[in-house]
């Protein structure tokens, strides 16, 4: 699984950038990325470009333009989403300090100025928890297929 994906997302900043952690998790999600989808702000547009929809789903990208949510006023940010449950999204992310993956929640319905989130067109794939309603609580915490990950 690993090796594939490694020289894979080679063109992305192995274990530190934003980019390489979201190449690494769409691939091993089984998801047709591109190796040069650019910065982490630029991911809405290779994903649009490669046919992607708009809307938070277990299993997609959340993009923040360059500034938003606290992201470089440069290069923007890229994270995965990890699972859906009601109006919350809890996503995974790299580029937090070498080999480290962050998770943080963000509201669904109203995300932060400059954040937009993105999924292939079908739906999420494997290891994504699909989009469940806030009231299962079989689904409230942490995707499962993240912890093999770290």
């Amino acid at each position: 699984m690993w090796p594939g994906q490694v020289s894979f997302c080679a063109p992305y900043d192995y274990g530190f950038q934003c980019t390489w952690w979201a190449c690494m998790r769409q691939k091993s999600l089984g998801h047709d990325i591109g190796q040069y989808w650019g910065n982490g702000g630029e991911w809405d547009t290779s994903a649009r470009n490669a046919g992607w929809e708009q809307g938070a789903q277990a299993g997609g990208i959340i993009v923040f333009n360059p500034g938003a949510g606290g992201s470089s006023s440069v290069y923007g940010h890229v994270a995965v989403v990890e699972q859906v449950n009601g109006d919350t999204v809890h996503t995974s992310e790299g580029g937090t300090g070498w080999g480290k993956v962050a998770t943080r929640s963000f509201s669904a319905s109203h995300p932060p100025a400059g954040i937009s989130y993105w999924h292939p067109k079908g739906g999420g794939g494997a290891g994504a928890e699909s989009v469940v309603q806030a009231d299962s609580p079989s689904h409230s915490g942490p995707a499962s297929g993240l912890a093999t990950l770290y």
